[in-house]
């Protein structure tokens, strides 16, 4: 075994940021809500690997956006869903109102034909794929419903978890 002084300094020489990521993808799939020291621990305990935390972050990280898409995607996400909305419930107008909140908590209210559908979304914000075919066939059953004349508008809310990049995608509004 080689024994040089160098490379006993170094404790992620074969761990990289990378390597981390392709590791942990099933783990962060079973279970999205475990952590760096729990991650670390599981590959020092299956591979008998040494790494530092801030490897492991950057690599659930990586991992995270490889399961559930950028920030920028996500975003992207709420225009692609009021669009739908508004082909499917023809007629009607679509507001996307966001607003920053401190809880990580990402909600859809939809109210075509004075009906409230509420659907918990996760924080990339495209809903988990039982949530999508339930909102799918809950749009479907109102589309073949005729619209009632006195409802005018669909209203959509999204509370946007608060992240830096969230607040870069936001609109900028300008005084006329």
């Amino acid at each position: 075994k080689h024994k040089c002084s160098s490379t006993g300094r170094i404790k992620n020489s074969m761990t990289s940021q990378g390597w981390v990521a392709q590791r942990t993808v099933p783990l962060i799939q079973s279970d999205p809500t475990i952590g760096c020291k729990e991650l670390l621990e599981n590959l020092q305990d299956t591979y008998g690997t040494t790494t530092d935390y801030h490897t492991v972050w950057k690599g659930k990280d990586i991992a995270q956006k490889e399961i559930y898409g950028s920030m920028r995607q996500s975003f992207q996400y709420l225009f692609n869903f009021e669009a739908e909305v508004e082909k499917r419930s023809p007629g009607n107008i679509v507001e996307v109102d966001m607003k920053m909140v401190h809880a990580p908590q990402l909600e859809v209210v939809v109210t075509p034909n004075r009906h409230t559908i509420t659907m918990p979304l996760n924080l990339q914000g495209s809903p988990n794929p039982v949530t999508r075919r339930m909102l799918a066939m809950a749009l479907a059953d109102e589309a073949s419903q005729q619209p009632t004349p006195t409802v005018k508008d669909t209203t959509m809310a999204y509370d946007m978890a608060s992240t830096s990049k969230a607040r870069k995608l936001t609109p900028k509004r300008r005084k006329i």
